[in-house]
C-alpha cells in the first residue's frame, strides 16, 4: 500500500511540474512508460494509462511556449513513424501488423517530440537522470535480491512492459549502467550528496546482477560495454587500468555456475548441444532467408513469429537478434537507415567528448561518454534479442541527437550568449532559449 502511495505522490507532482515546464512532461512521460509505475506498487490501486501521461506531454507543449530544436534523430524517428505505416500497409497479416504498429508508435511519437523539446542542459540532464532511475530501482532491487539468496537468478523483469523477460531486462540493465553512472558522479539538485551515493550503489548492484541472471547476451554486452569505455573513449591509460581492475576482480569472484553458463556458447550449428542457442541460430538462418525474399517492406510489423514456420522452424518465435528482426519485418531500408543513425551518432558523440575534454566541460564530456557507451551496451546484448524498437534505446538516441544539437547550438552563437544562459532551469526562466 506505501508503495501505490509513493507512486500517486509522484503521479501528481510529475503532472503538475509537466504542465509548469516541457523538461519535466518529458521526464514524466519517459519515467511512468519504462518504470511501469502500476507494476511497482504490486497493484493496490489502479494507475494512469500511458495515454494519460502522453497527454500531460501534448498539454505541455501546447500551453507553454514550446522551445525546440530539430536534429538528426528526430528525422529518422519521423521516417521510422512513416515506414512503420508503409510496412504495416503492405505486411502478410493486417491485424497483427496494424496491433505491433500502434504498439510502437505510442512512444514513438512522443519520442519524437521529446527529442526536439530537450534544448537545455538541465533538460537534457534531467532526461538522463530519470532514464538511469527508470531502470535503476528495479535493476538494484533485483541485485539486492540476487546477493540475498545466492545461485543463479532467472525470474528478473520490469512486470508490464518490454522487459518482462530477464534477457530483455538484463539489456536494459546494460544500456541503463553508463547513464546510472553519470548520475552516480554529475547528478546536480535535490539531495545531491545522496542521491549520488546512492546512485553509485545502484551502479555496483547493477553490474552485479547480470552475470547472477545467466543471461549470455547480458553478459557480453556488459562485457562489450567495458572494453569500449576503456579503449574508444580517451584517457586510454587510466582507463584501461581500471577496466583490467575490474575484469580481474570479476573473474576472481564470479560464481562457477556463470562460467559453465558461458561456456555453453557455440557458434557451430552442427555441433550445437544447447538447446537455446541452437533454436536461436535456426531462427536466425530462417530470418535471413525471410529478409531475402521480403527485401524492401519486410513481411510487416510483428509478423515475424508467425511466418517463421512456413521457413522450417518448429514454432512460433521471434528471432533474437535486432538485425534481423529489422531486416525481416521492415525491410533492408530500415536496417540501412538504422546503421547510418548509429555510425553518425557514435562518431558525434565520441567527437563531442573529446572536444569537451579540450574545452574543460567535464560534465559534457562524461554525457556524451555515457550516452555512447550506452548504445554501445545496448547493441552489443540487444544482439540476442528481439527488441529492435526498444523504447530505452530510442529514449536514449532520442537525448544523444538533442543533446549533440544543444553543443552545435552553443559553439555557434557562443558570443551572443551570457555564460550561464545554457544551464538555465526551463520552469524558472520559460522564455529563455
Amino acid at each position: 500500500m506505501l508503495r501505490a502511495i509513493l507512486v500517486y505522490a509522484l503521479y501528481g507532482t510529475g503532472t503538475v511540474l509537466g504542465l509548469s515546464a516541457t523538461a519535466y512532461a518529458c521526464s514524466f512521460f519517459i519515467w511512468s512508460e519504462i518504470f511501469r509505475p502500476t507494476s511497482f506498487a504490486r497493484g493496490f490501486a489502479e494507475l494512469p494509462e500511458a495515454y494519460v501521461v502522453g497527454a500531460v506531454l501534448l498539454l505541455s507543449v501546447l500551453i507553454r511556449r514550446w522551445k525546440r530544436r530539430w536534429n538528426p534523430v528526430a528525422t529518422v524517428l519521423a521516417v521510422m513513424v512513416g515506414w512503420i505505416l508503409i510496412c504495416a500497409l503492405f505486411a502478410q497479416s493486417q491485424v497483427v501488423a496494424w496491433k505491433a504498429a500502434s504498439f510502437y508508435l505510442k512512444y514513438l511519437i512522443p519520442l519524437l517530440i521529446i527529442s526536439i523539446s530537450l534544448v537545455t542542459r538541465f533538460s537534457q540532464n534531467l532526461f538522463v537522470w530519470t532514464l538511469a532511475a527508470s531502470v535503476g530501482i528495479w535493476s538494484a532491487q533485483s541485485g539486492v535480491h540476487a546477493l540475498l539468496q545466492g545461485g543463479p537468478q532467472t525470474n528478473l523483469s520490469i512486470p508490464g512492459g518490454q522487459m518482462t523477460d530477464r534477457n530483455d531486462f538484463m539489456v536494459g540493465i546494460v544500456a541503463a549502467v553508463p547513464l546510472i553512472a553519470y548520475t552516480a558522479w554529475c547528478y546536480r539538485g535535490v539531495f545531491q550528496r545522496w542521491i549520488r551515493i546512492v546512485a553509485k550503489i545502484a551502479l555496483i548492484l547493477s553490474i552485479i546482477v547480470v552475470p547472477l541472471s545467466l543471461s549470455r547476451g547480458g553478459t557480453i554486452g556488459l562485457s562489450v560495454l567495458l572494453l569500449y569505455y576503456m579503449i574508444a573513449t580517451g584517457k586510454f591509460r587510466k582507463r584501461f587500468i581500471l577496466g583490467a581492475i575490474v575484469i580481474c576482480a570479476a573473474l576472481t569472484l564470479v560464481p562457477t555456475f556463470v562460467t559453465q553458463r558461458m561456456t555453453t556458447i557455440d557458434m557451430s550449428t552442427e555441433h550445437q548441444s544447447e538447446g537455446s542457442a541452437a533454436s536461436r541460430l535456426n531462427l536466425i538462418k530462417c530470418g535471413t532467408e525471410m529478409a531475402l525474399d521480403h527485401p524492401i517492406v519486410g513481411v510487416g510489423p510483428g509478423n515475424f513469429k508467425y511466418i517463421v514456420m512456413s521457413y522450417g522452424h518448429p514454432g512460433q518465435h521471434d528471432p533474437h537478434n535486432i538485425w534481423i528482426k529489422a531486416a525481416t519485418e521492415y525491410g533492408f531500408p530500415m536496417l540501412i537507415l538504422f546503421l547510418m543513425i548509429l555510425g553518425l551518432l557514435l562518431r558525434g558523440l565520441m567527437s563531442e567528448a573529446k572536444r569537451s575534454r579540450v574545452e574543460g566541460d567535464r560534465e559534457a564530456d562524461l554525457m556524451a561518454t555515457a550516452l555512447a557507451c550506452s548504445i554501445v551496451g545496448f547493441l552489443a546484448s540487444a544482439t540476442f534479442t528481439s527488441h529492435f524498437l526498444s523504447e530505452y534505446f530510442w529514449a536514449t538516441t532520442a537525448v544523444a541527437g538533442a543533446f549533440l544539437a544543444r553543443r552545435e547550438h552553443e559553439r555557434r552563437t557562443a558570443p551572443l550568449l551570457r555564460p550561464d544562459e545554457a544551464d538555465e532551469n526551463p520552469a524558472r526562466q520559460p522564455a529563455r532559449v
